[in-house]
């Protein structure tokens, strides 16, 4: 009797050789060829559908997942998008520069730190994004704090931690 797709496990190993193909593709396309990382995760997925079909899946049942995982995916991908949008709506209207003109003139390089995480974590708390606060309010902290001299780590450090400290 043959067993169901639903009976069917895949081993662990053989579960982390897309895993391992995909990154060691992605090195050598990334760090020898200065590549994107779009083919090394389309290799991935085509090594893992293999997999699944030579243990007994059905391509319909691997599509399915497929179709699953981008479903999931795509509130995450909206989200991108809809910040990009901002963000490239908010410079070419000139408010980040605006932003980074008046945050040197009123915001003191001894407080700034302290102020961009408190303005981030109250507009990620307001909107309840941090991916948009970074994108938006981020851009210009980061604009503030490198013409004030302090490290961008430090500054994308302090903006996100408000982001997450208070949503």
């Amino acid at each position: 009797m043959k067993k169901k797709q639903q009976d069917i496990e895949i081993p662990f190993l053989l579960a982390l050789i897309p895993l391992v193909t995909m990154i060691a593709i992605m090195a050598v396309t990334i760090i020898l060829f200065e590549g994107s990382p779009h083919i090394p995760l389309a290799a991935g997925s085509v090594v893992a559908a293999f997999i699944a079909w030579r243990l007994g899946y059905k391509w319909k049942t691997i599509e399915q997942g497929a179709y699953k995982g981008i479903r999931l995916a795509l509130p995450a991908v909206l989200i991108i998008i809809v910040v990009g949008m901002i963000i490239a709506s908010w410079i070419g209207g000139g408010v980040i520069a605006t932003m980074i003109y008046y945050g040197l003139r009123i915001i003191t390089p001894s407080l700034f730190l302290v102020t961009i995480c408190l303005i981030c974590g109250v507009v990620a708390f307001a909107i309840g994004s941090s991916w948009s606060t970074m994108g938006t309010i981020g851009v210009a902290g980061m604009g503030i704090g490198m013409s004030m001299g302090i490290a961008p780590a430090m500054v994308s450090g302090g903006g996100y931690f408000g982001c997450l400290f208070w949503r």
